[in-house]
């Protein structure tokens, strides 16, 4: 069994419109900007970015079908390597929502590489945090 840690981050913003800005693959680069201006679709719900930072190369997303239950589940896959999910769940939380992102513990990758990879997601959704909280201030 492979080890996971779930972040959670609250975001004030309807979970409807969080939904709605998380299943648009194309808004993944704004929030997570490792994947760089390379990711580009390939396929329905499939993605793929050169993901220059990363020295094990090109990786492909699958996204989950949009659906009614904040389901927002991905998966991330390299040649040569066993796909990895990546369970991202969305709701409410009275005007605002929850955002629940589990990150599993690849086999070979040590724990302290395990903390600085959950470390470097949490950034990421702190981003789009701001992001999606700085939305709606303009509106």
């Amino acid at each position: 069994m492979l080890k996971s840690r779930t972040i959670t981050v609250s975001i004030d913003r309807p979970v409807a419109d969080v939904y709605a800005y998380l299943s648009e693959p194309a808004n993944m680069p704004s929030w997570t900007p490792a994947l760089g201006p390379t990711f580009k679709p390939v396929g329905e719900r499939a993605w793929t970015a050169a993901a220059p930072l990363d020295p094990r190369g090109p990786l492909t997303i699958r996204f989950c079908p949009r659906n009614e239950f904040g389901v927002l589940d991905y998966e991330v896959s390299r040649p040569g390597e066993e796909p990895l999910l990546v369970p991202l769940r969305v709701f409410a939380n009275q005007s605002g929502c929850d955002l629940q992102f589990t990150y599993f513990q690849r086999p070979g990758v040590s724990d302290q590489q395990l903390e600085s990879e959950v470390e470097w997601v949490h950034t990421d959704l702190l981003t789009l945090k701001a992001l999606l909280e700085a939305w709606s201030e303009k509106r």
